[in-house]
């Protein structure tokens, strides 16, 4: 059997990939958690480069002694890049969508902090709904299917706090370790995320088994926006480990 742990974006959640179940081989074992569920965000509330031992020892317990599949969505991939480089030996494979590989210039990573360090702010203090509005207003998830969320569902302290602290500024340049593991590797982005694209084609994988997947016509949130594509490619990739 197959296992898959999948990672969801910022104001995501672990439900967000129910809708491949019955989608993958029937064979596949998925479980989805959720950072910033009220009742599940505590144990999650951890620097970003601790996250990769508190990762490992989530799947550790969940699935003792096997070696899962990785599919990280977005900040989920760069959670998921800080399991990778505590121990590549715990999976299996690695699939990473609209997943950022680091900022290499100084300067990018300072203004980066400061801008999460507003969002972080803003979110403690707006409403949710009108956050979650201008959020979805990005260029990057034009033509995206519009998210449905209820304030309910989520703990906006932990949503703060992952804006600081794991902000994209803080995060290394895994773009070389990446290129480097020996496990199997799908990368996928969506043809319209420039930048997410251009990083996604960039690379130079090393497992003769990896992938890069650019799927036509969509932006950031290739999951959703193309389900069948997304869907496919994760198929193909699965069916050949």
């Amino acid at each position: 059997m197959i296992r898959l742990i999948a990672l969801h974006g910022f104001l995501g959640r672990g439900s967000d990939f129910h809708f491949l179940k019955g989608k993958l081989p029937p064979s596949l074992d998925l479980a989805a958690p959720s950072f910033f569920s009220p009742g599940e965000c505590a144990k999650w509330q951890h620097p970003l480069d601790s996250m990769g031992e508190v990762l490992n020892n989530y799947i550790g317990e969940l699935w003792p002694g096997e070696k899962p599949v990785l599919l990280g969505y977005s900040m989920g991939g760069r959670l998921g890049l800080q399991a990778l480089k505590r121990k590549e030996s715990s999976f299996r494979a690695a699939i990473f969508v609209s997943t950022h590989f680091g900022l290499t210039d100084r300067e990018q990573r300072l203004a980066r902090i400061e801008e999460d360090s507003k969002l972080s702010a803003r979110m403690e203090i707006e409403s949710f709904s009108k956050f979650c509005d201008e959020w979805d207003r990005r260029p990057l998830f034009e033509g995206a299917p519009k998210v449905l969320r209820r304030e309910s569902q989520f703990d906006k302290s932990a949503l703060s706090f992952a804006l600081n602290e794991w902000s994209l500024g803080k995060q290394e340049y895994f773009k070389a370790m990446v290129e480097k593991l020996d496990i199997p590797i799908l990368v996928i982005s969506g043809e319209n995320d420039l930048t997410f694209r251009d990083m996604a084609l960039s690379l130079k994988l090393k497992n003769p088994h990896s992938l890069t997947f650019i799927a036509k016509e969509t932006n950031h949130r290739v999951p959703w926006q193309s389900k069948e594509l997304f869907i496919s490619a994760v198929n193909h990739f699965i069916n050949k480990l």
